[in-house]
């Protein structure tokens, strides 16, 4: 699941949730694969969810 963050219309970052995240916050679906690609390639404007911890779910360190 992914929260974008928008400033004037434009995207400036987006935090990725589990599936499973009890955030209130409004969430769109991504697949893992997805996430998984956006964690570790664009590690510096998609940030993982501290307190579901998306990343360690997906087998991979972001940190």
């Amino acid at each position: 699941m992914i929260e974008e963050q928008r400033e004037d219309g434009r995207p400036t970052g987006g935090t990725i949730h589990t599936a499973f995240c009890m955030s209130h916050v409004r969430l769109r679906p991504i697949t893992p694969e997805t996430a998984r690609q956006v964690l570790t390639d664009d590690a510096s404007f998609f940030t993982p969810y501290p307190p579901c911890r998306p990343d360690a779910e997906l087998g991979i360190d972001v940190a």
